[in-house]
């Protein structure tokens, strides 16, 4: 109790990140329109500008890959360790202080879909998507399961990635906890595991791409566009919209000689 007093000696925002964790600002870590080149000039490279920034929007909901973000290549979220207060016991017997890992980036593992693939959505990891995720994790029944762990839970070491590097490091998290987290937050191959309830997942995004799946990305879409050079709907519509921007050029240039 008096550790609680000296924190809101020290601040609210102390206190409350002790409880709840740090604070994250989604609308800081967005880019406005301005930032985006986008306006409401009346002109074919503004109208230009707007699709492509409404298409960076649509991909911060999205795939969570965006040039509207302050970090295009990372997914919106934070992640950090919360402690409990508590205590929990290691597999040696020893007692230490009990933390939470708390997850609010998006991980591809989307609730029924996941679940009857086994393979995670590591491309869909924007808003929506996070959203669908984390109501999937809604489960009242954990609530009742805190009561029954007793006071020294087991637990065991982990070290994941958190936003702040200063609050990171090796924390002891009861394995009751661990078992609710996602298996891709778990080592770096294609298929990872849950350390306790040895759930697998596969498709979780990665921080890097092997070169080899580079090639193989860059020769299916050579193959593709090769087989779209012979198809006839895909030249129905090179004519129809080559005439429009024909059309609009034209226009385009007429207004301007005005």
């Amino acid at each position: 109790m008096g550790d609680f007093f000296k924190d809101v000696a020290g601040g609210a925002e102390k206190a409350q990140a002790g409880f709840l964790g740090p604070t994250y600002n989604y609308a800081k870590q967005i880019l406005p329109p301005s930032e985006l080149g986008m306006s409401g000039d009346g002109n074919m490279g503004a109208l230009a500008r707007d699709i492509t920034g409404l298409i960076n929007y649509t991909e911060v909901l999205t795939t969570g890959k965006s040039r509207a973000q302050r970090k295009a290549d990372t997914p919106l979220g934070n992640k950090f360790y919360l402690k409990t207060g508590g205590q929990c016991k290691s597999a040696d017997g020893m007692l230490h202080d009990r933390w939470l890992y708390v997850n609010n980036v998006p991980t591809g593992s989307l609730p029924f879909i996941t679940s009857a693939t086994g393979n995670a959505l590591g491309e869909f990891r924007g808003l929506v998507p996070g959203t669908i995720e984390n109501l999937g994790h809604l489960n009242p029944l954990a609530l009742f399961g805190g009561f029954m762990q007793g006071t020294n839970p087991a637990c065991r070491v982990l070290d994941l990635p958190v936003t702040d590097k200063s609050e990171g490091g090796i924390k002891y998290v009861a394995d009751a906890d661990i078992v609710s987290l996602s298996p891709c937050l778990f080592g770096k191959g294609k298929v990872r595991t849950n350390p306790v309830s040895g759930s697998k997942l596969s498709g979780c995004a990665s921080g890097f791409q092997n070169i080899n799946d580079i090639m193989n990305g860059l020769k299916n879409t050579f193959e593709d566009n090769e087989t779209l050079q012979y198809n006839p709907l895909a030249k129905v519509y090179n004519v129809g919209f080559s005439a429009l921007l024909i059309y609009l050029m034209y226009h385009l240039v007429m207004k301007s000689g005005d």
